[in-house]
């Protein structure tokens, strides 16, 4: 299992490769059409998501990673570390856990939702700042 600084790592480098993609996205000027057929989505959620690129889901970017030639090993290991996440999370004391949860904007049905949805950028975000907090924190206790 990930320690959670570990988790925070590559959920950064997922940050970093979905600004990636979408500049991909935009540079490359790919039609709604052809995005349709690599992600799966409706015309009006793929702009929808092109105008408001926080709404791209892990598994969507992954997908768009592959087209591109890009790394979609980030993702499978930003996933990996979602999952740890959680499960890092339920190891703690009650009164830590609700601590770092608040800091990443969730709750413990959140977590278990988005567990099961998919991720959106945008959540992810949130726990990379939360749990960044959480991290330097901690370290300036041991330190």
């Amino acid at each position: 299992m990930l320690q959670l600084s570990d988790c925070l790592i590559h959920l950064r480098s997922y940050i970093n490769l979905h600004q990636v993609v979408i500049r991909r996205v935009r540079q490359i000027a790919t039609p709604v059409t052809e995005l349709r057929a690599v992600v799966n989505l409706n015309d009006n959620s793929i702009r929808l998501r092109i105008n408001q690129p926080h709404l791209w889901k892990l598994d969507e970017i992954k997908v768009m990673a592959a087209y591109y030639d890009l790394p979609e090993a980030v993702c499978e290991r930003a996933l990996e570390s979602l999952n740890s996440f959680e499960r890092c999370t339920a190891q703690l004391t009650a009164l830590e856990r609700g601590r770092l949860l608040r800091l990443c904007q969730l709750t413990n049905e959140k977590l278990s939702v988005r567990g099961r949805s998919g991720w959106s950028t945008n959540q992810i975000d949130l726990v990379v700042e939360g749990l960044s907090q959480w991290v330097n924190q901690r370290s300036e206790v041991f330190s």
